[in-house]
């Protein structure tokens, strides 16, 4: 399942991505991280004055370290905030179109992460914070989900027939196709929510 170049400039909302981030502390290695991206680029005034920009994002997958245990949680989980949709089905990868009641200006609102918060699945999810700046100075990727088989096929078979309460697909999904071309990680009150609501703040 090969990666597909992306650009951290057209990265959006419910984009599956990957990219290497190595935080300020110089203890800690550069990882490849691989995240669903919930604001792609979320603006935030330090105490200071200074405005930063942020990825929020939910974890899913750490050096080749995946956070949940299954692909059916995975999938529980992404259906948990919208539709599952195909971006290229010969490599596996896909992106979920975010339930418009979970959706403002920058991305998702802080209805969302109320909402995970509740959930089992979103209980056990990661949520990270990365430096737009520093993130961007590495190649982004939109990476492969490994999903249920019995799912991937329910998908094909929807975007086939134009299924009409998921999100807009493209014509190229019937035949099978659909191809693109193509700071620092904060942990505060743990991995659940911390970091991101206090930057919604």
């Amino acid at each position: 399942m090969p990666k597909i170049g992306a650009n951290w400039f057209k990265i959006k909302t419910g984009d599956i991505i990957s990219f290497r981030y190595k935080p300020v502390d110089k203890i800690k290695p550069l990882r490849t991280h691989s995240i669903m991206v919930l604001n792609p680029k979320y603006p935030k005034t330090l105490k200071n004055g200074e405005k930063k920009f942020y990825i929020n994002g939910i974890k899913l997958e750490s050096s080749n370290i995946k956070v949940l245990k299954s692909k059916d949680e995975t999938w529980t989980l992404l259906k948990t905030i919208g539709w599952i949709t195909i971006r290229s089905l010969k490599n596996e990868i896909y992106r979920v179109s975010i339930f418009p009641q979970y959706l403002g200006q920058y991305g998702a609102k802080e209805k969302l992460y109320n909402v995970l918060r509740k959930s089992p699945i979103g209980k056990r999810a990661e949520y990270r914070t990365y430096d737009w700046i520093t993130a961007r100075k590495k190649a982004v990727f939109y990476e492969p989900m490994d999903l249920p088989g019995k799912r991937i096929k329910m998908l094909v078979e929807q975007e086939q027939q134009g299924d009409k309460e998921g999100p807009p697909v493209a014509d190229d999904v019937a035949v099978g196709k659909r191809d693109v071309g193509g700071g620092d990680e904060k942990v505060i009150d743990g991995t659940l929510l911390g970091d991101i609501k206090e930057l919604l703040k």
